[in-house]
């Protein structure tokens, strides 16, 4: 004569809607978990588990770190354009001061640096 031993492990369970205390198998519950696919109290009330499983939550932080990525290349990617914004102005200014420019009111003089400091001090102590 075989003998067959069998041992499974059951959890037990009560409907949230009528109360009645049941056995579950936990692979049942298990599978459940991770499905989230409708399952029944012996009484008829239809059960389900709604909350996430483990693989749902890492799945979710992967996509928010995802977008967190890239809202910070998108945010580095604008910063290098404003750079580049200001880089362009100021290496503009830096010309137009070379070739004689006031940068204040804009007329042309042989010797700037002493219209600078004669005519706006204030500019010289703003760049300081």
């Amino acid at each position: 004569m075989t003998a067959l031993s069998v041992v499974e492990a059951y959890s037990i369970v009560h409907c949230g809607e009528c109360g009645v205390p049941f056995a579950l198998n936990d692979d049942f519950i298990r599978e459940r978990r991770r499905d989230h696919r409708t399952w029944y109290c012996p009484n008829g009330h239809s059960r389900y588990y709604p909350e996430k499983n483990e693989t749902e939550v890492a799945k979710a932080a992967v996509a928010r770190l995802e977008r967190q990525l890239a809202n910070r290349d998108e945010d580095l990617r604008a910063a290098k354009a404003a750079h580049a914004v200001t880089k362009g102005k100021l290496t503009k200014t830096r010309n137009r001061i070379a070739k004689g420019v006031c940068p204040c009111c804009n007329r042309s003089f042989a010797n700037l640096g002493q219209h600078m400091a004669n005519k706006h001090p204030e500019f010289a102590e703003a760049s300081k």
